[in-house]
């Protein structure tokens, strides 16, 4: 009986440690390419917020410059 129980106990533990997870780890090609799309989409969002940032940023700048001269 506590030979049974040994065996089945190790059975288990052997079959839960060499479960298959890379079904879950790898994702598939459509997953891979929607994930490509969208961080094509943020980049190319992301590019022009980014400028006209800076482009604020050195309006303000300069603006500021301006008052300062005519004061």
């Amino acid at each position: 009986m506590i030979k049974t129980l040994a065996v089945c106990v190790l059975f288990l533990t052997l079959l839960s440690c060499s479960a298959d997870d890379t079904d879950e780890a790898e994702k598939g090609r459509i997953e891979k390419a929607t994930d490509k799309v969208a961080t094509e989409l943020v980049e190319k969002i992301q590019t022009p917020i980014e400028k006209a940032r800076a482009v604020k940023t050195a309006e303000e700048q300069r603006a500021d410059e301006l008052k300062k001269q005519s004061q």
